[in-house]
């Protein structure tokens, strides 16, 4: 295999993965906004929930403690590394 030939077929690989990273980025990006439709429903179905049970039970307090561990977990910045 000549030079030419190796630098074009290292090219079309670049090329295929840069496709293959932009067909993943748009694949996170709506993962993320499912997750954050998802949690914004669990919200809303929990504050429902919250009016109906009775003040001070052990379960509201579940709840309430499940609720924010999760309610933060669509906000955050997501978890990136670096190379």
């Amino acid at each position: 295999m000549t030079l030419e030939e190796k630098f074009k077929a290292l090219i079309k690989n670049c090329e295929t993965m840069n496709a293959t990273n932009e067909e993943l980025i748009n694949q996170n990006a709506y993962l993320k906004h499912q997750l954050s439709d998802f949690m914004r429903q669990k919200r809303k179905a929990a504050a429902s929930s919250h009016s109906s049970s009775s003040p001070g039970s052990a379960q509201e307090e579940e709840r309430e403690k499940h609720n924010h561990h999760f309610a933060s977990f669509g906000e955050e910045e997501p978890y990136r590394t670096t190379k």
